[in-house]
């Protein structure tokens, strides 16, 4: 077995699979890779949440830990 598919619920819709002969991710059939920050909520003001993701988002993060 090379891969595994994760499909969604809409028929056609993107498709997230793990090449194992690669050894990485595949997203809509193209390498994905994870890069994640943290994030600790609490020492953050509510108001300052949505600038403090925005700024992750443009430093290149698509994922995010809480």
């Amino acid at each position: 077995m090379t891969s595994v598919w994760f499909f969604s619920q809409v028929s056609g819709a993107r498709s997230f699979s793990i090449d194992y002969k690669n050894n990485c991710f595949l997203k809509d059939g193209k390498p994905f890779q994870y890069v994640s920050g943290s994030i600790h909520y609490s020492r953050i003001p509510h108001y300052y949440w949505r600038d403090r993701l925005l700024k992750m988002y443009m430093a290149g993060l698509n994922a995010v830990q809480m």
